[in-house]
């Protein structure tokens, strides 16, 4: 039942990102992308960073500012300003599926309304991948790359508004190489991808659990080499999913195997 309910929600990914491929005509206040879309906790909406333009035709982009919330059911869609470059970052739903905590140069909370319900500041910077994961319902983890150091804290917060109660800084260690992409997992571990091609997973000691060589993506674009899933600990192995030109690769942590399970076969997957 585990693994179908973890392969129901990589198809419902795959779907989202290919039903938001790019899409324009010349009508002012066009979406020309939507990028990134994540699924809710229960799975009834989906969220998804819009870049649009304002004039006719050769008026310029106006960028990805704004963040979406789709009810999957019947289509309704609310759409908030959040920042510049949304594509170029992270958001999460909350455990509970009432907010989005979206991470820029600061932690901020958003309701699905898209009011500002707390801001949460730590040692986050938008030129460097950052991420967070939650730890039930009051709890998260935070990594970040800072100054070539690999910075992991942890967290407790208050679901309204928002804002933390205690903080941790748990791992303070210099890294070996550029950082393609990090990502904080629900199991108190933390990602970091390399340049490369290396993937390394984290103890919030600080310590390597484990360690995969895999091929390096060649793109001046970090932001197209994501980390995009990880299934923690099934059936006593550890998987990490990384999306790159050749589609979705598979990178079993514990047992050193990396395979190409999804073949992208167009650019529907440029989105993802």
């Amino acid at each position: 039942m585990k693994l179908r309910s973890y392969s129901a929600r990589l198809l419902s990914i795959l779907v989202l990102s290919v039903l938001f491929t790019a899409c324009s005509d010349d009508d002012e206040g066009d979406i020309l992308h939507y990028y990134n879309p994540i699924l809710s906790p229960d799975g009834t909406k989906a969220a998804f960073a819009i870049e649009s333009r304002v004039g006719v035709k050769v008026a310029s982009r106006q960028g990805t500012s704004n963040l979406a919330v789709r009810t999957l059911s019947s289509g309704a869609e609310t759409n908030f300003f959040v920042g510049d470059n949304l594509e170029q970052s992270r958001y999460w739903f909350t455990p509970d599926g009432s907010a989005i905590a979206v991470l820029q140069e600061e932690l901020k909370f958003y309701t699905l309304e898209g009011a500002l319900a707390g801001t949460f500041v730590s040692e986050f910077q938008s030129a460097s991948p950052s991420a967070i994961a939650f730890n039930g319902t009051d709890r998260m983890v935070w990594a970040t790359v800072l100054n070539n150091r690999l910075l992991i804290g942890e967290a407790e917060f208050s679901n309204a508004p928002w804002v933390p109660l205690n903080e941790e800084l748990l791992v303070d260690d210099p890294l070996v190489g550029e950082v393609w992409d990090i990502q904080a997992t629900n199991s108190n571990t933390v990602l970091v991808y390399l340049k490369d091609g290396t993937i390394r997973e984290y103890a919030t000691s600080g310590s390597i659990l484990n360690q995969l060589k895999v091929e390096p993506f060649g793109s001046s674009d970090p932001w197209k080499n994501r980390i995009h899933y990880y299934f923690s600990r099934f059936n006593g192995r550890s998987f990490v999913y990384v999306l790159d030109n050749g589609g979705i690769r598979q990178a079993n942590l514990t047992d050193d195997v990396d395979s190409l399970i999804i073949v992208n076969e167009g650019n529907s997957l440029n989105n993802f």
